[in-house]
């Protein structure tokens, strides 16, 4: 808005369904009924406009006072407000001076795709699960009440998903050969562009041993899916996995002085006397994240005396190479709990590729650190990578995550050889312990 339409706005002092007026607000005492406004302009047809400063009763710009300005920076407010909303809203922010008095505007776009629910409980203004709107009647944000409320709200969704289809159509029916399988191949090489494009820190030395490699790509790919690099940070600062007993390490490593900010991704790399780990999100949406096999790194602790370890006596590993496969349960079953996390907040309703790879495994031998009835012969790996790469639908993801982690150590256990005596059970009941230990640890502030 031009500052005179803001003057006239406040000249008239009237709401309307899409503007929202606030006068002289602190954030401490409005921010949680912001985040409320917010998700309730979000979903209406257009958006809306929340002009903070203006008094509806005095009809006259108030402003707000300039120790208040701090908490209304984009990259502040952003992040804060998404912390509450599923799926993440868009919204700009612009701290306006008319007439000596500044006047924030927050201009919010409408749901993209799907409709925003409030995410997070924070009484008494915000309950998990409620869908907010500002109706005709009562010009306020607040929970969906009518049954024509709700119907006005799903009519919009379902125009918008008939309008994406009707756009794919017109795209395949445009371009004489191309398809959907074409758009596919095309997706996958603009990510493999961007990621040989990014700048390689730490992948040298960690490919240097026998690495892991776990991926998590949109199937559609967006260059600018996510708009500000502030919103990878949130999505890495909340979705991290820990698990305080059982692993003593999170997947993936959010260390905030650590992380380094492109104009297109951030990423960590980090070293410790156990492994060598990076990992990068594009704003594309392209995660993809290397870690060293510990087993390479720490060869000493598998010599005899060092520590308690399962190796068959049959024989040792030609090759001198390892994997501990309780380790590896852990590792592949916190992976798919964080992959099921972002997808679960910001990646709503999306088909996505997900792949892990085990390089330099030819050779490679499993073994257990305690004395274990499943290591009763040699089970070794013919292959040089293990690959595994397969779509799955958000729902797929949300719903059935430890079951693809199952199936994905399934996989990897049978290249190695150990299917006759091996059995389910051994995987559910690490899995289960580990998620058990994640539930009561503790938090991230902690952590660090």
């Amino acid at each position: 808005m031009t500052d005179d339409e803001i003057r006239e706005i406040a000249k008239q002092g009237t709401e309307r369904r899409n503007l929202e007026l606030k006068g002289k607000i602190l954030w401490d005492n409005y921010k949680f009924k912001l985040v409320k406004s917010i998700i309730a302009m979000a979903n209406l047809k257009g958006g809306g406009t929340i002009l903070l400063g203006i008094d509806e009763d005095k009809r006259d710009i108030v402003g707000i006072d300039t120790g208040e300005l701090k908490f209304f920076h984009h990259d502040r407010i952003k992040p804060f407000a998404n912390d509450y909303a599923n799926p993440p809203v868009d919204f700009d922010i612009e701290i306006k001076t008319i007439d000596d008095k500044f006047v924030i505007e927050i201009i919010v776009k409408e749901f993209e795709f799907t409709p925003i629910i409030c995410a997070k409980q924070k009484n008494p203004h915000l309950y998990e699960g409620d869908i907010y709107i500002r109706p005709n009647k009562k010009i306020e944000a607040r929970k969906i009440q009518k049954s024509y409320e709700m119907r006005e709200l799903v009519d919009l969704a379902v125009d918008k998903e008939i309008l994406k289809l009707e756009h794919r159509i017109k795209a395949i029916i445009n371009q004489p050969g191309q398809n959907i399988w074409e758009e596919r191949k095309d997706s996958m090489e603009q990510y493999k562009n961007e990621l040989q494009n990014s700048k390689q820190d730490a992948i040298t030395k960690i490919k240097s041993y026998g690495y892991w490699e776990f991926s998590l790509l949109p199937l559609n790919y967006r260059q600018n899916r996510f708009r500000f690099v502030s919103e990878l940070r949130e999505i890495m600062r909340n979705n991290f996995v820990y698990s305080h007993k059982k692993r003593g390490w999170p997947f993936a490593l959010y260390h905030p002085y650590e992380i380094k900010d492109y104009d297109n991704h951030i990423s960590l790399n980090y070293t410790t006397n156990n492994l060598i780990e990076e990992w990068k999100l594009f704003r594309s949406g392209q995660f993809i994240y290397h870690r060293t096999m510990w087993e390479d790194i720490n060869r000493e602790y598998l010599e005899v005396g060092k520590q308690p370890v399962s190796i068959s006596s049959q024989e040792k590993s030609p090759v001198d190479l390892y994997l501990e496969y309780k380790y590896s349960i852990q590792l592949i079953s916190e992976a798919l709990l964080f992959f099921r996390r972002i997808t679960k907040k910001y990646y709503s309703n999306e088909d996505l590729q997900i792949a892990i790879i085990l390089h330099k495994c030819e050779g490679r031998q499993l073994f257990h650190y305690k004395e274990d009835k499943d290591m009763n012969r040699t089970y070794r790996s013919l292959s040089p990578n293990i690959e595994f790469s397969e779509d799955f639908t958000y729902n797929k993801i949300q719903e059935d995550y430890d079951k693809i982690a199952k199936d994905i150590l399934k996989y990897i256990f049978e290249c190695f050889q150990w299917t006759q005596d091996f059995t389910e059970n051994t995987i559910i009941s690490i899995q289960n312990e580990l998620y058990r230990d994640i539930e009561i640890s503790p938090n991230y502030t902690e952590w660090m």
